[in-house]
């Protein structure tokens, strides 16, 4: 979220939920010096030369934190999403940050396509919208539930082996060996985490959501390499047996 600076903020809140489980508090006042809060205080005294945000006929409550959004992506048909320029759908990605705080959301898990410029725009109070952990791409297998290919041959997304200056690298890989580099390319790119298809989906051709996506070795050396570079894993897993081979295999989140 974008920076306030050092002045002095006064919330006078109807209600506070403060997340600790607690009840609620009626009647109180939050007074915020730059970004960090520096007190509740019940009742109404709000300190000289502070700025007031009357929230009397609001709740008040911590930010939420959403663990799987996808800041990138506008409901679109195929037509739409060949027509769309990389610009703009990075401007698409900014509307969508600013619409999720605004919804109250303050932390995000991008699991996959918010590129890392826009997460460096937002925390340098350029444009408003949640702190952000991104994993830029999903890795999958070839025909898994993330190729972007089409039955005709034809790519949907730029950002393709035909792109190498994209800012999402091709993550379309095959073999121990080109997993593990497809690790890598994704935190060159700025990943916060690193997901992968363990199991095929319904949005992508081909791809049938019972059947797994990556072998055990596959989804071992995808772990292996994150952590060695200090990342966690996430999986894309609507079957059961893509689901149990994550958990094998030592995925932090599914």
């Amino acid at each position: 979220m974008s920076a306030r600076g050092a002045g002095l903020t006064t919330v006078l809140a109807g209600t506070l939920i403060d997340g600790s489980g607690h009840d609620p508090r009626h009647h109180v006042q939050i007074t915020i010096t730059g970004d960090t809060i520096t007190s509740i205080t019940d009742g109404h005294d709000v300190p000289a030369g502070s700025s007031v945000f009357d929230a009397r006929h609001l709740t008040v409550m911590p930010g939420l934190i959403d663990s799987h959004v996808h800041l990138a992506m506008v409901p679109k048909g195929l037509e739409d999403r060949l027509q769309t320029p990389y610009s703009l759908q990075v401007a698409e990605t900014l509307v969508n940050a600013r619409l999720t705080l605004e919804a109250g959301v303050t932390t995000v898990r991008d699991a996959g396509g918010m590129p890392r410029g826009t997460k460096l725009a937002i925390e340098r109070g350029m444009f408003p919208g949640p702190r952000a952990r991104i994993s830029v791409g999903a890795l999958s297998q070839t025909g898994g539930h993330g190729d972007s290919t089409t039955r005709s041959g034809v790519r949907l997304r730029a950002d393709s082996a035909d792109a190498p200056m994209s800012e999402h690298p091709w993550t379309v890989a095959d073999g121990v060996d080109e997993v593990r580099k497809g690790v890598r390319e994704l935190i060159r790119a700025g990943a916060d985490q690193i997901k992968m298809m363990t199991s095929g989906g319904v949005m992508s051709p081909g791809s049938e959501p019972g059947r797994p996506g990556f072998s055990i070795d596959e989804i071992t050396a995808i772990v292996n390499e994150a952590r060695a570079a200090g990342r966690t894993t996430m999986s894309h897993a609507q079957a059961s047996v893509g689901i149990m081979n994550a958990v094998k295999c030592g995925v932090d989140s599914i």
